[in-house]
């Protein structure tokens, strides 16, 4: 494996500028130092990356034929598409990985700029409007725009506001709806943020900071329905939350099946906050899989399903009720269950 070479010192204590940027007040891991459990490596810029964990994070960019999974993704996708797209607008979203986006700051050299699952089906399903693998996101993160627009954490595996905000637009392009008018407000002292990559290299803290905030003009929602309740939640699978927003500037009904890319609603740099400012309902459900009873149990105009890069390799089997969702998620997050959370906790 051949390293790249980083232009500036690695031992900086900031990388960014004035509106984005990271810091390391203990020091920064040299570029191409992995983290002690493989999960992680540091890549140029200040830009941290997956490298290992359960999904083979790195080797899903080497050479392997990855027709036949791509062949069981399109049966699942088209019998979604036949059952909910004569109910409802329905469109699929994937996630392209950081290191896609990013491939000129990873470390070490890439074997392919994305990994054989998603250019396959980018390729089998070119042309389809339903089917959406974040071009817009692929642009932002291009070495022209990334340093302008900020759409990826340093530290972290997941986007940014930005990142959020300018895909959910794509998605509502996508459904046939416009698009929303994006505000920026400067923040007087923004609060540093640890991602989910910035404390694995021992006695190292990388923190991030924005001097801005994104939002828009539109009625704040209200959160009718958390199946968690308030309290600690140890596996997501099924995590479901719903947004009422009676005076927003679609008079309709979303449901989202997705991950942390959505999120809760609770978060500017999920999908789900800008999407329960803009339809009057808005449930979404943690899940790789829509449940069996979607449309008649929740009735939405429109339905996103969203899914990422480096877990394609896991095609989802839809087998579950809403009601049966919930449940498992309860038996799942209960004190002292029994369930076995190695069969649950097939999505993070």
């Amino acid at each position: 494996m051949r390293m790249r070479r980083e232009p500036e010192t690695s031992r900086s204590l900031r990388f960014g500028s004035s509106e984005h940027w990271a810091s390391a007040p203990y020091g920064w891991p040299e570029v191409g130092s992995i983290s002690p459990a493989q999960l992680a490596i540091m890549g140029l810029h200040g830009y941290a990356f997956l490298f290992s964990g359960s999904n083979d994070y790195y080797e899903r960019f080497g050479e392997f034929d990855a027709s036949a999974t791509v062949d069981r993704w399109e049966e699942v996708l088209a019998r979604r598409q036949a059952k909910l797209g004569q109910h409802c607008n329905f469109v699929s979203l994937f996630v392209p990985s950081k290191a896609t986006c990013m491939s000129d700051l990873y470390p070490i050299l890439l074997p392919h700029n994305e990994t054989r699952l998603s250019d396959g089906m980018r390729q089998r399903l070119a042309g389809n409007p339903a089917f959406l693998f974040g071009e817009r996101l692929r642009e932002l993160s291009s070495s022209t725009l990334r340093d302008l627009m900020h759409p990826w954490h340093y530290a972290d595996t997941h986007w940014t506001q930005r990142g959020a905000v300018e895909t959910f637009n794509e998605v509502l392009q996508a459904f046939g709806l416009a698009t929303l008018n994006i505000s920026r407000a400067e923040v007087g002292s923004p609060e540093p943020i640890s991602g989910d990559l910035a404390r694995l290299w021992p006695g190292l803290a990388l923190l991030e900071h924005t001097s801005y905030r994104l939002g828009m003009d539109a009625p704040e929602p209200t959160l009718v329905f958390d199946i968690a309740s308030g309290s600690s939640v140890s596996s997501l699978t099924g995590w479901r939350v719903v947004w009422r927003n009676p005076d927003a500037q679609v008079d309709a009904s979303l449901a989202i099946v997705g991950n942390s890319f959505c999120s809760t609603g609770r978060r500017n740099d999920g999908i789900a906050w800008w999407a329960a400012r803009t339809f009057r309902t808005v449930t979404m459900i943690w899940s790789p899989a829509i449940p069996t009873d979607l449309v008649p149990a929740l009735r939405p105009d429109y339905v996103l399903f969203q899914h990422v890069e480096r877990f394609l390799g896991e095609v989802p089997q839809d087998r579950f009720t809403v009601e049966e969702t919930d449940s498992r998620f309860l038996a799942t997050n209960a004190s002292g269950s029994g369930v076995n959370k190695r069969v649950i906790l097939e999505y993070p």
